[in-house]
């Protein structure tokens, strides 16, 4: 038999992108079978949920409706001992067959409780690691981290476990046995979120506890829509920047709290797989020969976008402020503050989505409408959950220094932004959005002549000539667009903003948006209207 691949977490995000990745490059990366691990759950079995995700995700529409011929679901549960298998038969196969794992399940809640949070990201590491043990045919396991698993430093961070103040064990304990509390824990190793935190623990955890076995650690970073596959801007998730994206684009979240002169690290899902996927089949460790050390080292790659390829929360700016979702009357943008100043945050929240929403739920409450007042609810929640659990990301700076980039030569930022943009609107948001970009003209034609499989076969694994990177922060057919319309920030155009009319020749919009930046242009507090309403309110 020849390569029997493991996959963990195949119904999540990245999980599928994976998954649809070994099929779309099967002729680079050949295999006999793909094992999924799957939770069963009180209405399906797990086989019925993943064929049900199988028929219905938009993730595998363009491959071979007989792909799933070569699946073999195995209910399970990385939480548990023995990863939750409790079929003998399944079990066996498992132990004498499988050549590779991907290991992608996880939990990425910002907000979950530090006992969800240890069984879901470092509980499940260590149960994968004691399944790869019974393998004997295993050549190579690769677990998916995150590259915030550094707590901020304005130091470049390299790729190397992160040090702690104490043993991760001894902070697992303590933080199981409630010796430790997960805010003391977080001052204590100063991560941002009990997430990162776990993954830090998770990955120095594997480290301790790996042996010898063969073991590599890929670190993306904000993992958002596709660049390119299964299709250009597919997204199934709200997590990270797309919730906040989406919250602006439909006029809910209008106060934005982050730095513009920051420098965010998104990366798209299609080439994290890709990084994952070539990463496990193509560059398997090995011991060097004539070398003392007999068991094969921690490899541990981050997949971040790359000087090169960052994107500048301006550029984030413009986007959200520039786009409208078609096909809704009442989604528009409406960004009034995109900040961080102690007294304008709190004043611009309180001016621009508490008093509307308060309003809305009291003429709800005296017309009856239940149904308006439970969504009013629900954005007031959104508006708080993403400035409460993105701030930090969307605030600093991180330096990732990158031995290797996921990306491919024909990335743009710009573009990118672009394709998160209408596949939020297409995939999320269910709305009659195109996928197509003038840019994506020349790509549709490439793939028709073959370049699908150059893309399989060039495996991500080429050197990042800039070798650092800086970030913030884990139905395919056209239509008509309709949706370029501008509009809903807090003047109509940064044009407007800086006081210059569109015909103005001397700068271009993207020299205006520095200069905006750097003088602090774009607060409410330089709108003397936003400055006077948020003031009469407050007081």
């Amino acid at each position: 038999m020849g390569n029997v691949i493991l996959i963990t977490g195949s119904t999540g995000f990245v999980g599928k992108v994976v998954v649809e990745t070994l099929f779309r490059c099967r002729a680079s990366f050949p295999f006999d079978k793909i094992v999924v691990l799957v939770r069963a759950n009180q209405s399906k079995t797990a086989r019925e949920r993943f064929l049900d995700l199988a028929e219905k995700s938009p993730c595998f529409s363009l491959l071979p409706t007989s792909w799933v011929d070569d699946v073999r679901v195995i209910e399970g549960d990385m939480g548990e001992d023995d990863c939750g298998i409790a079929d003998k038969d399944d079990a066996k196969y498992l132990y004498e067959n499988t050549t590779h794992i991907i290991h992608c399940a996880a939990s990425i809640s910002f907000s979950a409780a530090a006992d969800v949070l240890l069984r879901e990201n470092v509980g499940s590491s260590l149960n994968l690691l004691a399944l790869a043990r019974r393998c004997p045919k295993l050549h190579h396991a690769v677990l998916t981290s995150t590259a915030y698993v550094t707590p901020w430093t304005t130091e470049p961070i390299h790729e190397q476990l992160v040090p702690l103040p104490l043993p991760a064990a001894e902070l697992c304990e303590r933080l199981r046995s409630g010796a430790l509390s997960g805010d003391a824990a977080l001052k204590l190793t100063g991560h941002p979120n009990l997430y990162t935190m776990t993954k830090c623990l998770a990955e120095h955890v594997v480290s301790d506890a790996r042996a010898n076995l063969p073991l590599t650690i890929v670190r993306p970073s904000i993992v958002s829509a596709a660049w390119q596959y299964p299709m250009p801007g597919w997204i199934d998730s709200f997590a990270a920047v797309t919730g906040v994206f989406t919250g602006v684009w439909m006029g809910v979240l209008r106060v934005v709290r982050g730095n513009l002169k920051t420098i965010l690290d998104i990366v798209p899902v299609d080439n994290v797989a890709m990084s994952l996927v070539s990463t496990c089949l193509a560059d398997v460790p090995q011991i060097e020969s004539g070398s003392a050390c007999t068991s094969y080292p921690l490899r541990i790659f981050h997949a971040t976008t790359g000087m090169q390829h960052n994107i500048h929360a301006v550029q984030v700016y413009r986007i959200m402020t520039s786009k409208r979702l078609p096909a809704h009357p009442t989604m528009k943008p409406n960004l009034r503050y995109y900040g961080q100043n102690a007294l304008w945050l709190p004043v611009a929240d309180f001016v621009h989505q508490a008093v509307p929403v308060a309003l809305g739920r009291a003429w709800a409450a005296v017309s009856g409408n239940a149904k308006l007042a439970k969504n009013l609810t629900k954005a007031r929640r959104m508006q708080q959950s993403c400035n409460a659990l993105f701030a930090h990301f969307g605030s600093h700076a991180y330096d990732f220094r990158s031995s290797r980039s996921p990306l491919d030569a024909a990335f743009e930022a710009d573009e990118y932004l672009e394709r998160v943009f209408r596949g939020a609107g297409r995939f999320l948001l269910k709305l009659d959005v195109s996928l197509q970009t003038v840019a994506m003209e020349k790509l549709y034609s490439d793939n028709e002549s073959g370049s699908e499989t150059a893309a399989c076969a060039s495996s991500g694994l080429g050197s990042d000539s800039g070798s650092s990177s800086s970030g913030g922060d884990d139905d395919s057919s056209s239509t008509d667009d309709g949706d370029s319309e501008s509009g809903g920030s807090p003047a109509s155009s940064i044009m407007d903003v800086a006081g210059v009319t569109n015909g103005d020749a001397a700068k271009t919009e993207d020299e205006l948006l520095v200069e905006l930046v750097e003088s602090d242009s774009l607060l409410p507090e330089k709108n003397s209207g936003a400055v006077v309403t948020a003031v009469a309110i407050a007081l």
